[in-house]
């Protein structure tokens, strides 16, 4: 390989390899010295890449760093290639390009010739034929895409092939560029240039026609050649893939013609199909591939039924078992009822549990639901019982008073309310009960009878009045704490009941009182009892 660099449009550095046509960004390795180095160490710019692998300049006279090749080098640069390219003889190294499919007559064992794609070369070549030739240098340098578009709008414009060099040079020099790219390529066209013709090849065919000296850089009509063949090669890409489309749907009916199904393997598959015409024209490798894509189509297929099949019997399942299962039902219960196999024969017993497992947990939710609206309701009424019971409690306190004291007993209040129907109702709820709000009376009336016995002891104490003294009658001590309370102008209400309650509590402590210290002085004799029985004998005997 010899390597030259060359500059484009937009003073970008690329490299060219004069034996091979090929062209390419990256520095070649075998370049190891260069008229670009040599101009870059004249004006003191050294080369650097960054991180990402992207070139940049930097001048160690004025430590400038730039992005694009230094102007003045550029300008050299240019000044040599152009020398170079004067000097350049037309002829070009026999090299021939490749990465395209070919037209080949293909001879078979009975001796027949028939013109046909050459599978095997041609897939090979046209898989790689993007990626190697979509993003040439050429296409930059002279816009490809344009001029594929136009290359064939323009052969009414075109010159005889007899034209001079001064009648084009008449034209407007930057129509007539253009123009001249475009008649360029049309004389490739018409000339009918091969994807195997190397450039050499080309210019002893061209050399005669006005419109190859319209270019008149060597270098350019090279570029030219690459552009034409890139058009080429697309055009028999295309052919490549439209052949192979028809025949792998050919192949295809085939397929199907003789039941091939997902399972069936190649070998099988190969003698099947062994006596098909279509056979003859289509490789080995090929037809491997034509057969392993359908079954892949029919795979897919297969698994798209079944999986719609299965969607379908796991909504009939969970309609079954909706309507079937309940919050206490059990999974082998379920199991053993179902008929897996005749109804539902695409699942398996964990699909099964797996819906058994969501219906259940959906029926234990609406049941949970149930409950609590329940439970919203009961606590409703049971409020209500209540209310309705405190109401009742209240207007039997307001009619019989004297049987609402501090002494009440519980079958006293019992009696008074067994016959409510709030009494009724509230037996029948949660939450509070009778007894409930009978110890809550009794608590509150003790509460009040207390503070109303403390009044009456201190009333009793100022008057220096003992209880003895009413000789245990009721109406005495009401009377006497009356008026008593009448003397003093007191606010305080006692009524005759709960005089008569206190008359009750101040006689039971001192009843209580009295009994404490009968036992009390009981217990001290008994006490000094015994201790007169242990004294030890004195001389004459137990003292008495």
């Amino acid at each position: 390989m010899v390597w030259e660099e060359a500059i484009d449009d937009k003073g970008q550095v690329y490299y060219y390899d004069t034996e091979t046509d090929k062209t390419q960004w990256e520095r070649p390795a075998q370049l190891k010295n260069s008229k670009l180095d040599e101009l870059l160490r004249q004006f003191g710019w050294e080369t650097y890449k960054t991180d990402n692998g992207e070139t940049y300049y930097f001048n160690t006279k004025d430590e400038k760093s730039v992005w694009e090749l230094p102007e003045e080098v550029k300008k050299e640069l240019n000044i040599h290639l152009s020398a170079k390219s004067e000097s350049k003889e037309v002829s070009e190294s026999n090299t021939e390009p490749t990465g395209t499919p070919v037209v080949v007559n293909n001879v078979h064992q009975e001796g027949e010739t028939e013109s046909s794609i050459n599978w095997e070369q041609g897939q090979k070549q046209t898989d790689t034929y993007k990626s190697t030739t979509g993003e040439s240098e050429a296409n930059q340098l002279i816009g490809l895409k344009e001029l594929l578009r136009q290359q064939d709008a323009d052969e009414s414009d075109g010159i005889s092939s007899g034209a001079s060099k001064n009648e084009i040079q008449n034209s407007n020099e930057g129509e007539q560029e253009d123009m001249s790219k475009k008649r360029f390529l049309s004389m490739l066209a018409e000339k009918k240039v091969e994807l195997d013709w190397p450039f050499a090849k080309v210019s002893q065919e061209c050399i005669d026609d006005g419109r190859y000296w319209q270019i008149e850089d060597p270098l350019q009509r090279k570029q030219l050649f690459e552009v034409y063949l890139i058009g080429k090669r697309e055009e028999e890409y295309k052919k490549v893939q439209e052949s192979r489309q028809k025949y792998l749907e050919q192949f295809r009916e085939i397929l199907k013609k003789h039941d091939i199904q997902s399972y069936t393997r190649w070998k099988t598959c190969e003698k099947e199909i062994a006596n098909e015409s279509i056979c003859i024209s289509i490789p080995k490798a090929l037809q491997k591939q034509f057969f392993q894509s359908y079954i892949q189509q029919l795979k897919e297929k297969e698994k798209e039924q079944l999986d719609q099949r299965r969607d379908d019997q796991l909504n009939r399942l969970e309609e079954e078992m909706t309507a079937a299962v309940k919050v206490n039902s059990r999974i082998e219960e379920f199991m053993k009822a179902i008929d897996l196999t005749g109804k539902y024969p695409d699942l398996n017993k964990v699909d099964v549990i797996t819906i058994y497992d969501m219906v259940k947990m959906k029926k234990v939710d609406e049941f949970k639901q149930i409950i609590a609206k329940n439970k919203k309701l009961n606590e409703r009424a049971d409020r209500k019982a209540r209310d309705s019971f405190k109401k009742m409690l209240k207007e039997k306190e307001e009619r019989y008073p004297e049987k609402f004291t501090a002494n009440m007993k519980w079958y006293e209040f019992l009696g008074l309310i067994r016959s409510e129907e709030s009494f009724i109702e509230l037996c029948g709820h949660n939450g509070s009960s009778a007894i409930d709000y009978y110890w809550d009376i009794l608590d509150a009336k003790n509460q009040i009878l207390r503070t109303k016995v403390d009044y009456c002891m201190r009333l009793m104490n100022n008057h220096q009045l003992e209880l003895k003294s009413f000789e245990g009658e009721v109406k005495k001590f009401r009377d006497t704490i009356k008026k008593v309370i009448e003397e003093q102008d007191s606010k305080t209400d006692v009524s005759d009941t709960e005089l008569t309650e206190i008359f009750e509590v101040l006689k039971r402590r001192e009843d209580e009182e009295k009994e404490r210290r009968n036992r009390k002085r009981t217990l001290t004799e008994r006490e000094s009892s015994n201790k007169k029985q242990k004294l030890p004998r004195l001389g004459y005997g137990v003292l008495q």
